[in-house]
């Protein structure tokens, strides 16, 4: 008998829970007030977050708690980058409930029992992914949104450089979720992520699409440039054959989206 998994919460009841607090944050980060009452707010989410990974909820042992609790707090994080620049009432609500809702679900799909097949884990690593990529366009949205109010008086090519040294990290953090080595190709497509992104996001500033619409840009093609180096990474290698319809697709897409979608300033 395992006296570990009887005296932790099941994964639904700590969904439950987790939706219960997050809404109580969400109530919280609503009616924040100053500059250290967020980092407080940041700081108490970490907390709770940690005593729920590492001590309360059940994890089959062949799961990593450390990428369920990393994939939290890079959301929790991530999600600010959108909140606290929208001024319009139901985006920052549909978001807000992101916020809620994301969690909860992460949690939900944790597998209840142990299980070596690793089809069992998919849903859930799929979605921390999912987290992690909204997390990636809520940095990028903050980070233009500082330039564009000028919260910032740096040069902004530094803080460039940061965020796109901080999401390339996550790529390569995901390559090894997705058991790719970590060898000398894995250190080029980090390397290939880190500089292409920060050469895109320093053209992009120049133009005139407003931090949310660039923001999605930006994430849009983080993904597309991910998942080609994900294949680059994998024993197969990148079959071209397969990837042109794929590439081809968000060529065009990215075209439409800039003229017909997106609202240029």
């Amino acid at each position: 008998m395992n006296l570990k998994k009887i005296i932790s919460l099941h994964p639904c009841v700590a969904a439950g829970f987790e939706l219960l607090i997050g809404g109580l944050f969400l109530w919280w980060l609503r009616n924040l007030t100053s500059p250290l009452i967020l980092v407080l707010w940041i700081v108490l989410r970490a907390v709770i977050a940690a005593v729920f990974v590492y001590g309360a909820v059940y994890y089959p042992p062949t799961m990593r708690r450390s990428q369920h609790y990393g994939t939290l707090i890079i959301f929790y994080i991530g999600l600010l980058g959108y909140l606290l620049f929208l001024d319009w009432p139901p985006a920052w609500y549909i978001l807000g409930g992101s916020l809620v809702i994301f969690p909860a679900v992460s949690f939900w799909l944790i597998p209840s029992e142990p299980s070596s097949l690793s089809f069992v884990q998919k849903p859930f690593r799929r979605w921390c992914f999912l987290m992690t990529v909204m997390s990636i366009a809520g940095f990028w949205n903050g980070l233009i949104a500082l330039f564009t109010f000028q919260i910032i008086t740096l040069h902004y090519w530094w803080l460039v450089l940061v965020v796109s040294a901080f999401t390339a990290g996550l790529g390569g953090w995901w390559w090894l979720a997705y058991e790719l080595p970590r060898g000398r190709r894995w250190w080029l497509s980090l390397a290939t992520l880190f500089f292409v992104m920060s050469e895109f996001t320093l053209g992009l500033l120049l133009w005139p699409l407003g931090y949310f619409g660039s923001s999605l840009l930006l994430t849009w093609w983080w993904y597309v440039l991910w998942l080609i180096l994900r294949f680059y990474n994998s024993p197969e290698g990148i079959i071209w054959r397969r990837q042109t319809y794929f590439l081809a697709a968000n060529i065009v897409l990215t075209i439409i989206y800039l003229i017909f979608i997106i609202r240029w300033h």
